[in-house]
């Protein structure tokens, strides 16, 4: 059995002892207590998940994309291609969905299969 099996079951008979004695009171710290160690934990994944997945490890860093951008044109110029002029990152605009053709443009419908 494994440690949390092994503490819940210790919690809970503990809580059984309390009740027959009729020790409401400290039962109900008892579970409040718990509560507040559960609250907490949540707070703790909920941060942690964030750091794994949130905004900040989806950031691209500038230096990296530049030397991906050399890279590229280097091989360009191996290949004897011409190379185009090149904005610089921070110059970079995306098209607005406003001055898109259509939103759903190239998509097909799933349901019709």
């Amino acid at each position: 059995m494994g440690e949390a099996a092994t503490n819940k079951r210790a919690t809970l008979e503990a809580l059984r002892k309390l009740l027959e004695r009729g020790q409401t009171d400290e039962v109900l710290a008892l579970v409040a207590s718990l509560l507040d160690n559960l609250g907490g934990l949540s707070l703790e994944v909920a941060r942690l998940k964030r750091s794994l997945v949130g905004r900040k490890s989806e950031k691209l860093d500038p230096n990296q994309l530049s030397l991906m951008l050399e890279l590229l044109d280097e091989s360009r110029e191996a290949h004897g291609e011409g190379l185009a002029p090149r904005a610089s990152p921070s110059s970079y605009s995306p098209t607005p969905w406003s001055a898109r053709s259509s939103p759903t443009a190239g998509r097909r419908n799933m349901r019709a299969r």
